[in-house]
């Protein structure tokens, strides 16, 4: 029986989940190993959109040009910074400087912007304002991410001091301790 596009998000985001908790005592652990978990999963997933994708970019599947420009308008920006993401994250945790967080920062916080910016655009456009609630959708995702990687202790320790050895230490009981 075929699960639902949904059923699959649903099997991801529980692996994810389960792997970020496993790996919480890592450097790249917890919540960040769930952010670059997130970002990868997006990408592997492309190889099974790209066919419909590539369909819509074709203006001859329009009912009208304006339509097609539209769908561009509303699409293209934020799919091009998500690529965006993917390559600023891949260079953070390759090179773990404070220079590679500061631009992977950036590149949320304008993805933040331009998803809002699209679907702010495109909410009026009938049939296309559906694409409105994907693009405010990866906006509360960037403002989420945005926001963590600015007030992270475990960001600020992985990759600006360079201190993480195991955040919070794990307490080793003694004989004394159960008395």
């Amino acid at each position: 029986m075929p699960y639902s596009a949904n059923a699959y998000v649903l099997i991801v985001l529980l692996v994810g989940t389960a792997l970020a908790f496993l790996r919480r005592r890592h450097a790249i652990g917890g919540w960040l190993f769930y952010f670059f978990f997130a970002t990868y999963a997006g990408l592997v997933s492309v190889l099974f959109t790209t066919r419909s994708d590539l369909r819509a970019l074709d203006a001859d599947n329009w009912p009208s040009t304006s339509q097609y420009h539209w769908y561009l308008v509303a699409t293209l920006p934020v799919e091009a910074l998500y690529f965006a993401i993917v390559i600023a994250a891949t260079s953070l945790v390759l090179t773990r400087t404070e220079r590679r967080l500061k631009i992977l920062r950036g590149v949320l916080l304008l993805t933040l912007i331009v998803s809002i910016v699209c679907g702010t655009l495109i909410v009026f456009e009938p049939p296309l304002e559906i694409l409105a609630i994907s693009n405010f959708t990866i906006a509360s995702s960037a403002l989420f991410w945005s926001l963590y990687f600015l007030d992270s202790v475990r960001v600020k320790r992985v990759f600006v001091t360079h201190d993480w050895s195991e955040y919070p230490p794990v307490k080793h009981s003694s004989p004394s301790d159960t008395y």
